[in-house]
Order: C-alpha cells, then sequence, then structure tokens
C-alpha cells in the first residue's frame, strides 16, 4: 500500500494527465468513456478527478454532449504563461512572413523531453490545408519535418 505522500502524489499525477489529454482534445472534447480508455483508470476515479478539475475551474462539461473541454481558468493560466515565456511573441513575425510567402501553413514548436510539441500554426492563402499538426498536439522527435530539424541538431549525448 502506497504511503500517504505518494498516494496524494499519484492523484495528483492523474488530475494532470487528465488536464493534459482533455487539452489535447478540447476543441471535439472527450467523453469520460473514452478519458477511461485512454488513462486506464477506473470510471469511478477519472470521475473524481474530473470533478475536483471542474470545481478548480480547468475542466468544463458541455451540457448538450456531456464532452469535457478545457475550462475558462486553464485559458487564464495559458494566457499567463505565455507573458511569461513570450517564445511565441519572438516568433509571430517570422511565421506569419513564411506562411505569406509560401502561401502555406507554418508551425512553431518546441522542444519537450523527447518531443516536439507544436505552440502555433499559422495558416497560409493555399487553398489546400493540412490538419496533420495543431496548436498543443506533440509528436515523437524525428517524426515531421520540423521535429526532424530538432533531432538533427541534438549533440550525439542527447
Amino acid at each position: 500500500m502506497p504511503t500517504p505522500d505518494l498516494q496524494g502524489s499519484q492523484s495528483v499525477d492523474r488530475a494532470l494527465r487528465l488536464l493534459s489529454l482533455v487539452g489535447r482534445e478540447s476543441a471535439a472534447g472527450l467523453p469520460l468513456s473514452e478519458i477511461v480508455i485512454e488513462t486506464g483508470l477506473s470510471k469511478p476515479t477519472v470521475r473524481r478527478l474530473l470533478l475536483a478539475l471542474m470545481r478548480a475551474g480547468l475542466v468544463e462539461q458541455a451540457d448538450a454532449t456531456r464532452r469535457y473541454h478545457l475550462g475558462e481558468e486553464a485559458f487564464v493560466l495559458g494566457l499567463l504563461s505565455g507573458s511569461r515565456h513570450g517564445l511565441l511573441d519572438l516568433a509571430l513575425a517570422s511565421l506569419r512572413r513564411l506562411s505569406d510567402m509560401t502561401q502555406d501553413t507554418s508551425f512553431f514548436s518546441v522542444r519537450r523531453d523527447r518531443f516536439a510539441v507544436c505552440l502555433h500554426r499559422e495558416e497560409g492563402t493555399w487553398p489546400v490545408r493540412t490538419h496533420a499538426l495543431q496548436a498543443g498536439d506533440q509528436h515523437p522527435l524525428g517524426i515531421g519535418a520540423g521535429s526532424l530539424a530538432m533531432l538533427a541538431a541534438l549533440g550525439d549525448d542527447e
């Protein structure tokens, strides 16, 4: 049986995993059944954790569809974080210029451990759109051109 400290930490880890999962699918939302399948947690555990996230305003459930989406507090925290890091501010003008020149979609991704995380996509005017990568998506390094460039730039020790 886990110690109380580890058990409390386990609950926090699980709740944060749910928050991340809901966040990555927030546009369409996720039904409870899919969250249970994706996490491998029991339905009562998932429901209890979602209720805690809902009380904090981090997750919301749509009345009409019963699907879970990121809540308003998650949006506020994201805005606060964005102003602290400012990475997108540095890249946005270049992304727009690149999309204007190529008429295609350009992407801004950052490395997080062994993954590339898309922070922003800037649409070009080309009539054919790619939907392979959305803001918030993450892929293992080496999957996709931008991610492959990140992998190629790593030293041998990494």
